[in-house]
């Protein structure tokens, strides 16, 4: 679970959402389906606003991001392709 002030970190974040996953999570974790859909969503929060709500110029543009979202792919066994390429075009499509 998280709050919205969670929320409204995320939101801020960006590219170093990605990071605190990755630091934060094993792959067990990770591809555990609860925190498969919650790390979706928080990467997802983590790009709604970024050219007005990321203060960090270098976290706008999703590099680890979509870094992530590979690995995610390989550790799921490519179960769950489809959620991983909607989250990244929505990603793609908010940080031109």
């Amino acid at each position: 679970m998280y709050s919205g002030w969670d929320e409204k970190m995320f939101s801020r974040s960006g590219d170093l959402v990605a990071v605190a996953v990755l630091k934060t999570l094993d792959d067990s974790e990770m591809a555990s389906p609860e925190s498969f859909k919650l790390v979706l969503l928080i990467v997802q929060m983590a790009f709604y606003c970024p050219q007005s709500c990321v203060k960090v110029t270098d976290d706008r543009r999703p590099r680890m991001t979509l870094l992530l979202l590979e690995h995610l792919n390989e550790i799921t066994g490519g179960k769950v392709q489809e959620d991983i390429e909607e989250a990244k075009q929505f990603i793609l499509q908010r940080s031109r």
